[in-house]
């Protein structure tokens, strides 16, 4: 239940709190135009890595160099994306095949990719090296730890009242996609800071057994 609690006051914390939340929402609700979502994945970089050496309070969005954080959103997007390359080429060829089976195929590869992603991720921010999220003994040993287990159950747990409230709201004119906005943002703001801090955990177990 810590967990739940910590990452549920998480965003909240810090005496930029309310800038963080306000300015990362923004973005999100105008994050069509791509930059702002950049920025914004930026943003969660720096949260991992808060997390990851241990700070309490999630780093200040106001305060974040323009240029270091369109960097490291470009990072996080091309890992993304480099993760996703291979689901989707796969997804094509089964549909081509077979579209039934490619459909259910396809959607268990896309979920498990998913599982990887954080991890690679985490990877990279930790070791400050864009092909550290592909060195793959060091994300098995992430995703393979009962810590990243719990924190994928916690975030998957917390995202079913996110998407029934925010699908409750979303067809509100005006409202609904200003609320979907900051909601998005506060909800993967939580999600970072428990896979950062599960990531945190996993490093600690690994240095002291060896």
């Amino acid at each position: 239940m810590s967990m739940i609690s910590d990452a549920l006051s998480y965003p909240f914390e810090g005496e930029d709190s309310t800038a963080n939340i306000l300015l990362g929402g923004l973005l999100i609700m105008f994050s069509w135009l791509l930059l702002p979502v950049i920025y914004v994945f930026g943003y969660y970089v720096r949260v991992y890595q808060y997390t990851i050496n241990g700070e309490d309070e999630p780093p200040s969005f106001p305060d974040c160099d323009v240029g270091e954080t369109l960097v490291d959103g470009l990072k996080y997007l091309g890992v993304t994306i480099a993760y996703y390359l291979v689901p989707l080429l796969i997804f094509g060829v089964l549909m081509s095949i077979d579209p039934g089976a490619g459909l259910v195929l396809g959607g268990l590869v896309y979920l498990l990719t998913a599982y990887f992603v954080p991890a690679g991720i985490m990877s990279m921010v930790a070791n400050e090296s864009f092909t550290s999220a592909f060195q793959l003994e060091n994300v098995l040993t992430v995703i393979k730890s009962k810590e990243y287990i719990v924190a994928t159950l916690v975030a998957f747990g917390l995202s079913i009242p996110y998407m029934v409230f925010v699908f409750m709201v979303m067809f509100i004119p005006f409202i609904g996609w200003v609320l979907t906005g900051f909601l998005a943002f506060i909800f993967a703001v939580m999600v970072h800071y428990i896979y950062g801090c599960a990531y945190r955990n996993v490093m600690e177990d690994s240095f002291e057994n060896n």
